[in-house]
């Protein structure tokens, strides 16, 4: 049996987070990767946990997050905002997605929605978010058109609401920001890479 010393350990832990050594070549984009996304529930929270590890300045992390950019903000690990590689968002959505679809739907049944309803909510949405950044009250306003006033405090909602569902699934992610308000937009039109389960079986 491998026996190691706990600084072993330690030091293994310390640099697989890039927290030792010097880290400047490093993308934030590979540094996201290894620590399986930054934690972004305040975005400058997760900026400054990527920028330390690269030397990379906001500038670089914000350009990494543009269209067919390197970085993607979305929900994730515990229903929280986390910075992850692009070309790893695949893996959280498969892992994670059936589950909050159900548990995000069986949430908004709880509050008196229909499960019809949620869902024809969510089919809307999922046509409406495009590749052009759009608010949640610009979201919300086109399917209030079709279906009513009701289903704006589920889209608007600053926990997450029904846009929640939509990013945990791999359908949308976050967008740049319009002024202080979050925008979304359509995942295959901003983010490039995207494997299939069986991708990585084919690897």
């Amino acid at each position: 049996m491998l026996s190691v010393s706990q600084p072993i350990v330690n030091a293994f832990r310390l640099q697989r987070s890039h927290l030792i050594d010097s880290t400047s070549a490093v993308s934030p984009a590979r540094i996201a990767s290894a620590l399986c996304g930054a934690q972004a529930q305040v975005l400058s929270s997760g900026m400054l946990s990527l920028g330390i590890r690269s030397s990379s300045t906001e500038k670089n992390i914000a350009q990494a997050q543009a269209r067919h950019g390197s970085l993607v903000k979305t929900w994730a690990m515990r229903g929280t905002l986390h910075l992850v590689a692009s070309k790893d968002l695949s893996i959280f959505t498969s892992a994670l997605g059936a589950r909050a679809w159900e548990g995000r739907i069986g949430w908004m049944m709880q509050d008196g929605l229909k499960r019809s309803d949620a869902e024809r909510m969510l089919a809307l949405l999922a046509d409406t978010v495009c590749a052009e950044p759009m608010t949640r009250k610009e979201l919300s306003a086109i399917a209030a058109e079709s279906l009513g006033d009701w289903v704006k405090p589920w889209i608007e909602s600053g926990w997450g609401g029904a846009m929640n569902t939509l990013c945990r699934v791999g359908v949308a992610v976050f967008g740049p920001p319009k002024g202080a308000h979050t925008t979304f937009v359509r995942r295959n039109a901003w983010v490039r890479t995207w494997k299939t389960y069986g991708d990585y079986i084919r690897e």
